[in-house]
Protein backbone atom coordinates (compact mmCIF):
# COMPACT_ATOMS: atom_id res chain seq x y z
CA UNK A 1 0.00 0.00 0.00
CA UNK A 2 1.19 3.50 -0.80
CA UNK A 3 -0.25 6.50 1.02
CA UNK A 4 0.66 10.03 -0.05
CA UNK A 5 -0.73 12.79 2.18
CA UNK A 6 -0.95 16.26 0.69
CA UNK A 7 -1.45 19.60 2.43
CA UNK A 8 -4.75 19.76 0.56
CA UNK A 9 -6.74 16.67 1.67
CA UNK A 10 -8.49 16.58 -1.71
CA UNK A 11 -5.12 15.73 -3.28
CA UNK A 12 -4.30 12.78 -0.98
CA UNK A 13 -3.50 9.58 -2.89
CA UNK A 14 -3.94 6.07 -1.56
CA UNK A 15 -2.93 3.10 -3.73
CA UNK A 16 -2.80 -0.63 -3.06
CA UNK A 17 -1.87 -3.97 -4.55
CA UNK A 18 -2.70 -7.43 -3.21
CA UNK A 19 -1.75 -10.81 -4.59
CA UNK A 20 -5.16 -12.44 -4.06
CA UNK A 21 -8.79 -11.63 -4.69
CA UNK A 22 -11.04 -9.89 -2.21
CA UNK A 23 -12.09 -13.14 -0.49
CA UNK A 24 -8.55 -14.30 0.35
CA UNK A 25 -9.73 -17.91 0.09
CA UNK A 26 -8.32 -20.09 -2.72
CA UNK A 27 -11.59 -22.04 -2.79
CA UNK A 28 -13.57 -18.99 -3.96
CA UNK A 29 -14.00 -18.23 -7.65
CA UNK A 30 -12.50 -14.74 -7.38
CA UNK A 31 -9.32 -15.65 -5.49
CA UNK A 32 -6.96 -14.65 -8.32
CA UNK A 33 -8.89 -11.55 -9.50
CA UNK A 34 -6.14 -9.13 -8.50
CA UNK A 35 -3.14 -11.42 -8.95
CA UNK A 36 -2.15 -10.21 -12.44
CA UNK A 37 -2.16 -6.57 -11.34
CA UNK A 38 0.06 -7.50 -8.40
CA UNK A 39 2.51 -9.41 -10.62
CA UNK A 40 2.85 -6.50 -13.07
CA UNK A 41 3.07 -3.89 -10.31
CA UNK A 42 -0.19 -2.13 -11.14
CA UNK A 43 -1.53 -0.19 -8.16
CA UNK A 44 -5.24 0.42 -7.68
CA UNK A 45 -6.69 3.60 -6.22
CA UNK A 46 -8.42 3.25 -2.87
CA UNK A 47 -11.84 4.81 -2.53
CA UNK A 48 -11.89 6.75 0.74
CA UNK A 49 -14.32 9.39 1.90
CA UNK A 50 -17.32 11.12 0.39
CA UNK A 51 -15.71 12.44 -2.79
CA UNK A 52 -14.52 8.98 -3.90
CA UNK A 53 -17.63 7.15 -2.79
CA UNK A 54 -20.17 9.65 -4.12
CA UNK A 55 -22.65 7.82 -6.34
CA UNK A 56 -21.33 4.35 -5.46
CA UNK A 57 -24.11 1.92 -4.56
CA UNK A 58 -23.82 0.76 -0.96
CA UNK A 59 -25.73 -1.41 1.46
CA UNK A 60 -26.04 -0.35 5.06
CA UNK A 61 -25.94 -2.61 8.10
CA UNK A 62 -27.06 -1.01 11.34
CA UNK A 63 -26.36 -2.78 14.62
CA UNK A 64 -28.37 -1.74 17.65
CA UNK A 65 -28.08 -2.79 21.23
CA UNK A 66 -31.33 -4.17 22.65
CA UNK A 67 -31.89 -3.43 26.27
CA UNK A 68 -33.10 -6.29 28.44
CA UNK A 69 -34.60 -3.77 30.80
CA UNK A 70 -38.41 -3.88 30.18
CA UNK A 71 -38.70 -0.19 31.11
CA UNK A 72 -36.86 0.83 27.92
Amino acid sequence: MVVNFHRDPLKDRNLYSIDTGMNESPFQGHYFDMNQDHITGKLRKMKIGGRDLEGVAVKRLTLRHESKDPRR
